[in-house]
């Protein structure tokens, strides 16, 4: 029998074989309302008599003292109530009472004898081990269902999240793919072929150019175009990081290095079997350069309080808005570190040398920004347009991405007109 309820009317029915009854019940010990309660019943209530009457009171006292009893009352004279025979014993395993069982016979000359309790006892020894394991097997199994529907409900919600993941992947791959790389010039056809060379070479790629020209989207580019675009992509400003903070940042930490230190994982670590992207590497100060370069050639790192070496696999791109050979002449950059890095080298061209994308480049961010401040009609003037091209951009593509959007924000038509443009931009066409 699986459940405690069924084996209870089981041993109720074969005890019926074996003792007179007109009631009998199985009742186990609830200890979250801590009371008796009811498993298994057989027969009708027993109204009117002073047995009745009496019963709770004795199976209170049975479990609790740990004793059976025998109650034999005779018929009440003044009513039509019969006389009646109980027996009350405990349900008794090895560690605790778990219940008890009792037997009632209402019927005239039904009375209970010791011979009677020694069989009602000795079913009660077996039963009591029965019903615990038959309820510890049922508690297990709804705790086990429990388990498998959490399970279940885990499941579904790990599929939603893996899906999302793919979806994010995916979106990833199309935001920061070499078609999102805006122009038509010869330099930035010269650049999207090298990035289509160099993708799946994984070897360490150095990108040099002004500040504005858009060297971290061209990293993504070459992350997202790559094999390794299923895996991590971690952005490091190098010019950001404290020098304090420098090794627990990119290496890791142990746990109690000091006071209130929990362990975590360095940006190297995370970047694992994906691309790190530093950022703004000439600004790097050289005790740290000398750390990071010892971390390149190796492949391993050493999280600050640990001291095992952890072996990674990561693609290196960095960025760079300096000349780091005249750093190096000025003993600004390490010379074996530009050598590390600079592998392949993509070289961003300004705004200023490739004019003939700053229409395209324009429209894209005046499709978009339109968009943003709900004014899709809105467009450039030839004129403005022409004052756009002959300027120099020393901001390069984010100053002419801020400009657009500054322009949209303050044009109160839908053309936007020199006026509507920056003074600095204006002074310069001697507008």
């Amino acid at each position: 029998c699986p459940k405690p309820d069924e084996i209870a009317v089981f041993i109720i029915k074969e005890l019926a074989k074996l003792i007179k009854l007109d009631r009998a019940s199985i009742e186990l010990f609830d200890e979250n309302s801590g009371s008796l309660g009811v498993l298994a019943s057989y027969g009708a209530e027993i109204p009117g008599s002073a047995c009745g009457n009496r019963i709770e009171k004795i199976n209170g006292k049975v479990f609790k003292s740990g004793k059976g009893e025998i109650i034999n009352e005779s018929a009440e004279k003044d009513g039509d109530a019969p006389g009646c025979s109980f027996m009350s014993v405990p349900l008794k395993t090895k560690e605790k009472i778990i219940g008890l069982i009792n037997v009632c016979s209402l019927k005239e000359g039904g009375l209970y004898h010791s011979s009677d309790f020694k069989i009602l006892s000795t079913v009660a020894s077996y039963a009591a081990n029965s019903i615990e394991i038959t309820r510890l097997y049922s508690a297990e199994k709804e705790r086990a269902d429990a388990l498998q529907e959490k399970n279940t409900e885990l499941n579904a919600v790990k599929e939603i999240i893996t899906n999302e993941n793919i979806n994010l992947r995916q979106n990833l791959r199309q935001k920061f793919s070499v078609r999102k790389i805006v122009g038509v010039s010869r330099p930035v056809k010269d650049m999207l072929e090298k990035i289509d060379k160099i993708s799946n070479i994984f070897s360490n790629v150095l990108i040099t150019g002004e500040s504005g020209t858009g060297k971290e989207l061209v990293a993504k580019a070459i992350h997202y175009s790559s094999g390794r675009a299923e895996k991590p992509f971690i952005a490091i400003n190098c010019s950001a990081i404290p020098g304090p903070l420098f090794e627990s940042e990119l290496f890791g930490i142990e746990k109690g290095v000091a006071t209130g230190v929990e362990k975590r994982r360095g940006k190297i670590a995370e970047a694992d079997k994906g691309t790190i992207f530093l950022d703004e590497i000439g600004d790097m100060p050289m005790p740290e350069q000398a750390k990071l370069l010892r971390v390149i050639q190796d492949m391993e790192v050493v999280p600050v309080g640990g001291s095992r070496p952890v072996k990674f696999d990561v693609r290196v791109v960095a960025a760079t808005n300096k000349d780091l050979k005249k750093e190096m002449e000025n003993v600004g950059f390490r010379r074996d570190r530009f050598y590390r890095l600079n592998v392949i080298n993509l070289d961003m061209p300004p705004l200023r040398k490739r004019i003939g994308d700053i229409p395209v480049l324009v429209n894209y961010f005046l499709k978009t920004t339109a968009a943003k401040f709900d004014r899709n009609s809105i467009r450039f003037s030839r004129e403005s347009l022409k004052i756009l091209e002959l300027y120099d951009w020393p901001g390069n593509i984010r100053e002419l991405e801020n400009e657009v959007e500054r322009a949209v924000a303050l044009c109160v038509s839908d053309e936007i007109s020199p006026e509507d443009l920056s003074e600095s931009i204006l002074e310069y066409a001697g507008k």
